[in-house]
């Protein structure tokens, strides 16, 4: 499990830091403001993945990677020049169809409410265009999270937590398109309270239907088993997955096979507690927690996850170490025994040295990328903006 060549790329003006104890590709550097950047989805083939974040204009942009290179596409505005800002985002692609997607976002101004949005795409090459904007929930929000269904063409599950005057409610819904055009199931309450903080998403992509959502409820992460039926969501109990600690907005759970998947958190809160992940076993709306593992036995920040879907026993992340602005950025490999309940760590690897926090990480789907996966971090030593690089498994 050695990496090869990272690259790195430095959003905002300035230089970003040199990648440390592994080859280093070329740096680019940008003027994007990446602040609340949600997942990074890829397409189904080939080398494209979508990135969108905090901008006066929501931008979304198509890039690609090829050898050890990444290259961002030009920004693509969701609202068009000069509208609101997304507060929060997530976006996601079809693979299904492969040629459309939907993003989700939090508008951030009070003009707008603070109301979770979408807008559904196509895509032509490198070019989106948009549909039309449509409000999903109109009571205040701060974050928002959504995923397409792999096993239904057109259908995704958003999820968002609503702000302490609304209730401080985790809730979440069915969308479906027909072409760019967006159909909203019934609002469902996932859970009643808890602050939902960094809410996520995941499928089971070998049983219809099934899905999770985890969030970082009140700094006492909590997972919640669900079903579908058309566009009607029902959820169940709410699981704690630990008493005190943090979940990662975006990236904190997948699963690995029917029925079992991988919740990552933070067992405590403050700079120097462990990171963990523990294996889920869902049965309809019921959840069962396996053995904890020890990913970083004390650290800063939570960590991203991802489960490289060409390798199903294996998963990367992606975490900070350290305080203040010299927290390294590591990365680490993961093998999953799901029969035995347990993992086993590769060994961590310094990216750079300059993490502030939400970390990103994906895999490519595509075959042809076995093992290759892009993530992403904040820099802390340039105005915070986000850095890139891609990473490879063997």
């Amino acid at each position: 499990m050695t990496p090869f060549g990272f690259t790195v790329l430095g959003f905002g003006s300035g230089s970003s830091g040199i990648a440390e104890a592994i080859p280093a590709g070329t740096i680019v550097t940008d003027s994007w403001t990446t602040s609340y950047m949600g997942w990074m989805p890829f397409e189904a083939t080939g080398s494209k993945f979508y990135i969108g974040g905090h901008d006066t204009d929501g931008e979304i942009h198509v890039c690609s990677h090829t050898g050890n290179e990444i290259t961002i596409g030009a920004a693509q505005h969701t609202l068009g020049s000069g509208s609101c800002c997304f507060y929060s985002n997530s976006i996601d692609i079809d693979h299904n169809t492969g040629s459309k997607g939907l993003v989700v976002y939090v508008r951030g101004n009070a003009s707008n409410g603070y109301y979770v949005y979408a807008t559904a795409f196509t895509i032509s090459g490198t070019t989106i265009t948009f549909g039309s904007q449509v409000v999903i929930n109109s009571e205040p929000a701060y974050t928002a999270s959504m995923k397409a269904d792999p096993n239904n063409a057109d259908k995704y599950a958003c999820n968002w937590r609503n702000y302490a005057s609304a209730g401080n409610h985790h809730k979440g819904c069915i969308i479906t398109l027909s072409g760019t055009t967006i159909s909203k199931g019934t609002t469902a309450t996932i859970h009643s309270s808890g602050f939902a903080m960094g809410p996520s998403i995941a499928w089971d992509k070998d049983t219809a239907n099934s899905l999770v959502f985890y969030s970082d409820a009140a700094a006492s992460p909590d997972a919640i088993a669900a079903t579908v039926s058309g566009t009607t969501l029902t959820v169940g109990s709410a699981v704690n997955v630990v008493g005190s600690g943090n979940a990662t907005n975006n990236n904190g759970v997948f699963f690995v096979s029917a029925g079992k998947c991988v919740f990552a958190y933070k067992d405590g809160v403050g700079t120097a507690t462990p990171l963990k992940v523990v294996i889920g076993t869902v049965s309809g709306t019921s959840i069962s927690l396996g053995t904890p593992s020890v990913v970083k036995s004390s650290t800063r920040d939570s960590m991203a996850i991802a489960l490289d879907p060409n390798n199903p026993t294996k998963m990367a992340v992606i975490y900070g170490d350290g305080s203040d602005n010299t927290t390294n950025v590591c990365v680490k490999v993961g093998e999953i025994d799901v029969a035995g309940d347990s993992f086993t760590w590769g060994d961590e690897y310094i990216v750079d040295n300059n993490w502030a926090g939400s970390g990103r990480i994906n895999f490519d789907p595509d075959p042809a990328a076995s093992g290759k996966f892009v993530a992403c971090y904040f820099d802390g030593d340039n105005s915070d903006y986000a850095n890139f690089f891609i990473g490879q498994i063997a």
